[in-house]
């Protein structure tokens, strides 16, 4: 088992290296304007959150996110309920680029804009009346703390 998680962690190290240096690329010299732009400016006050959920700097990070993926999909087992269908049915494949450039799920999908996430709504706002109108029975987040592995207490 260790040797697969080892394996796991190059593989999640590569991953990481190539997001760093493709969002690199996106703030170099010769990169994108408005990514260059947004990184001067969530470094200029990168902790203040100006009145919306998230600051200049996790807004940036979001957007690089969004629009450089640093690997092509994830593929989730599902656990199956009945043998109805072929064996080889038994995965889910997410494709995170096209997920993340959705216009079902984005307005403007394509472009870089963080500021897209100035009015996010996060899990804190979701009340009991909105998560009726979503159609789900309950806030799929608790808002209460947790404790961790570690001892920690997750808030």
């Amino acid at each position: 088992m260790r040797s697969l998680e080892c394996f796991h962690n190059f593989l999640a190290l590569s991953q990481w290296g190539n997001m760093i240096y493709t969002s690199r690329q996106g703030w170099s010299r010769r990169g994108d304007s408005l990514v260059r732009a947004w990184f001067k400016k969530a470094m200029k006050m990168p902790d203040e959150a100006c009145g919306g959920p998230f600051t200049p700097l996790d807004r940036f990070v979001m957007g690089l996110f969004r629009t450089i993926n640093p690997n092509v999909g994830s593929l989730s087992q599902v656990q199956r309920m009945r043998h109805m269908l072929p064996s080889d049915l038994s995965a889910v494949r997410t494709l995170h680029l096209p997920a993340s450039m959705s216009a079902q799920q984005w307005k403007n999908a394509v472009s870089f804009d963080p500021e897209r996430y100035t009015t996010a709504r996060t899990s804190a706002d979701n009340n009991e009346l909105r998560v009726r109108q979503s159609g789900l029975a309950r806030c799929p987040f608790s808002k209460e703390s947790f404790p961790v592995k570690d001892g920690r207490k997750w808030r």
